[in-house]
């Protein structure tokens, strides 16, 4: 490649040279390059639109036409419904590079660079035109034929944003109509881009003023309503003001009786137990979105536990634990019955409902409380006798709690039984990797691997049943395990004559063989 000593070039060829790369570059290219390194006043002189009258003219123009369906692109429905979610992502991307798309990135960016150039009063409207368009085609596809999601359009939205608040904050003069104008932007854009927005703030009172009028007109959405107090709060930090959570909540819960929940955490977090107690109460009693009441709840059992409200606790975690399982809960409510004398009573409890219950996990969830508890004969006994889809998931569950339950503390043992423990290790299997250790002798040992063992079985069979290169595969690799618990229990003979009769059994499946021989040697 030819080099040049660009400092022997006289300044007439400098121009000359960088004419010509100039005009190598792409419009965005170009406009970026200028902007940068010259000066936004030159970009807009390069790029002809330094008439800040004419260029919002066009952008009128522009979004006009968007609306009135000017750029509209007729989608075939069967085709636009009919796609997997990469095909729907490659869709939405062509709208980058849509006629539309090129005209709205275009004139977007010689917006920022008016700003830049603090030519505020061209800056603002266009901005405010542009991004006013768009939203309207984000939700309403018969504009432009698709939802012009802002994703989707290759643009460095924080630099739009920043140019924007800016742009409103300088052409604004009323600090009041400024506060509200920026709140409304920023919840029609999905509350993104919230930096932009307090970087941009100094005025307390108006903006304070414009967030909860807002939360008070959207008594319909929660969602709206928690990021508006979600932004004040951001916003008092951001001034290094005190936020006082439970006032500013207690204010709120006469727009939705959600706030309780906030004002019970301001209570918690200084520790006022009783208080927040009284408040959480009133919240089950006025609250009806399932989230918050799930939150509420939480909340009020962390209280009865630090205040030792132990028959409270345990009444609420376990009614809390028949409407939906987490590990988390139990672990909690069982804590508490521990505390109360009564875990026995307590997990025969729950085990009893679990095996009455109709939830279409409740099996699931009894197999990790059995597996968590050590009640290895009883999780045994229900893997076996179950049925249905999700048989083979209890069984595949049943031998690995059984396995690292025998084994987790021993070192003497075959590789392939190292990588299936560090498995169910590294992926911290909810019932197993916390389990509850018991003391075993070898017998006991013997016990839960023999059973171990008839499992795989029954999961060898099953997958040589499907016939399947893949299938066989995974029976192989079940072989092993089997292979390795012989080796330790000593029974490599048993293990020779059941391998021995798999394959007779299943002489004719080539495949099958070369797959065992592979894993077993």
């Amino acid at each position: 490649m030819e080099k040049y000593n660009l400092m022997s070039l006289s300044k007439d060829e400098l121009v000359a040279m960088l004419a010509t790369l100039m005009d190598r570059l792409t419009e965005k290219e170009r406009l970026d390059f200028v902007s940068k390194w010259m000066g936004p006043q030159a970009a807009l002189e390069d790029a002809n639109e330094s008439n800040g009258i004419t260029f919002i003219k066009k952008v009128e123009l522009f979004c006009q036409d968007t609306l009135d369906g000017i750029y509209f692109t007729e989608k075939d429905d069967e085709d636009y419904y009919d796609y997997d979610y990469d095909e729907y992502y490659d869709k939405l991307c062509e709208i980058d590079e849509s006629e539309w798309g090129r005209e709205f990135k275009k004139l977007l960016k010689i917006s920022v660079i008016y700003s830049k150039n603090k030519q505020y009063d061209v800056s603002y409207l266009a901005l405010d035109k542009l991004l006013s368009c768009i939203h309207e085609a984000e939700v309403d596809d018969s504009i432009l034929g698709f939802n012009a999601e802002m994703d989707y359009i290759e643009v460095d939205w924080e630099e739009v944003f920043s140019e924007y608040y800016i742009s409103m904050k300088n052409q604004l003069s009323d600090k009041r109509e400024f506060a509200f104008k920026a709140v409304d932007v920023w919840m029609n854009h999905g509350f993104e881009y919230t930096e932009n927005i307090l970087s941009n703030i100094d005025d307390i009172n108006n903006f304070d003023e414009a967030i909860r009028k807002n939360i008070e007109d959207n008594m319909d959405s929660w969602t709206l309503q928690y990021d508006l107090y979600l932004l004040l709060k951001k916003l008092y930090l951001r001034l290094n003001l005190r936020f006082d959570d439970i006032a500013v909540a207690k204010s709120l819960a006469c727009h939705n009786p959600n706030f309780l929940n906030n004002i019970a955490q301001g209570y918690i977090e200084l520790e006022m137990w009783d208080e927040a107690i009284e408040i959480l109460r009133k919240g089950l009693r006025e609250v009806s979105d399932q989230q918050v009441i799930s939150q509420i709840n939480r909340k009020l059992l962390d209280c009865f536990e630090k205040i030792n409200m132990l028959n409270e606790g345990y009444d609420l975690a376990f009614r809390m634990l028949l409407n939906k399982y987490s590990e988390e809960l139990y672990l909690k409510a069982r804590n508490i019955a521990i505390k109360m004398n009564i875990l026995e009573e307590f997990i025969e409890n729950i085990e009893t409902h679990l095996e009455s219950s109709n939830w279409h996990d409740s099996t699931t969830t009894l197999l990790k409380i059995l597996s968590f508890e050590g009640h290895t004969s009883k999780l045994i006994d229900i893997t076996l006798k179950s049925e249905g889809y999700l048989s083979y998931d209890y069984l595949k569950y049943t031998v690995k709690s059984l396995v690292y339950r025998a084994l987790e503390s021993e070192n003497d043992i075959s590789f392939d039984l190292k990588e299936f423990l560090e498995k169910i290790e590294n992926k911290n299997i909810p019932g197993i990797y916390n389990m509850i250790k018991i003391p075993l002798t070898f017998d006991d040992k013997e016990i839960l691997l023999s059973s171990a063992t008839e499992i795989l079985k029954r999961m060898i069979k099953f997958h040589i049943n499907a016939a399947k290169r893949s299938r066989y595969a995974t029976a192989a690799y079940y072989m092993s395990i089997i292979k390795g618990i012989s080796i330790y229990l000593d029974k490599e003979e048993d293990f020779n004559q059941y391998y021995e009769e798999i394959l007779m059994e299943n002489k004719r499946r080539i495949a099958l063989k070369d797959e065992m021989k592979s894993r077993i040697y």
